[in-house]
């Protein structure tokens, strides 16, 4: 068993497990201590500025990119790009069925119809912009660009897990459920990939 295929079976476990507790317990202490923290730090420019990236999470923003980056570059392997997008929009929303977990109830700042576990935008974050930095990481030969975009990339996925905390529509375990079930997606997929 290769090292990627090891990571993928933790990463499944620690994802089952914790969907399990989540399941029994529901709302974990550190929940609410990360909510408090986050949702302390409201202003109305930060709520505009969460607003924004939040969008870059979207299932209708990121098949938009995935369509865009298969269009430009026109080559059969980056339509996993926006296949991706509408696989793991299916898994998340089988998952969140499954869980059934509600929403934080107080201080929401949008409105949001689905189940809350596991976070819908931090799943296609990790999809669509790991996608575009394994991809980066393959083509680019500056260093110094690949290190910069890459390095953007990143912290817009950590801007978007926030940006849902800080809305009131998640929890902390909701975006740590999404980015591993996103990561899980990721590592799958970029193992069958040659571009």
């Amino acid at each position: 068993m290769n090292k990627k295929k090891i990571i993928v079976f933790c990463l499944v476990f620690i994802f089952v497990i914790l969907s399990i507790l989540i399941k029994i317990k529901g709302i974990f202490q550190i929940d609410t201590i990360v909510y408090k923290f986050i949702i302390s730090f409201r202003t109305e420019n930060l709520t505009n500025f969460f607003k924004l990236f939040t969008r870059l999470g979207t299932f209708n923003i990121c098949l938009g990119i995935g369509l865009i980056v298969f269009l430009i570059f026109r080559n059969k392997t980056y339509i996993v790009v926006p296949i991706s997008i509408v696989l793991v929009k299916i898994i998340n929303l089988f998952t969140k069925f499954i869980i059934n977990r509600d929403r934080p109830n107080i201080l929401r700042l949008v409105t949001e119809k689905e189940s809350s576990f596991p976070s819908g935008h931090a799943t296609m974050a990790i999809t669509l912009y790991g996608l575009l930095i394994y991809f980066i990481w393959k083509k680019c030969r500056n260093p110094r660009l690949k290190t910069i975009i890459i390095s953007m990339l990143l912290f817009l996925i950590l801007l978007i897990g926030i940006s849902r905390i800080y809305l009131g529509v998640h929890y902390f375990t909701d975006i740590i459920g999404g980015y591993i079930l996103g990561l899980i997606y990721l590592l799958i997929v970029t193992n069958y990939l040659k571009g």
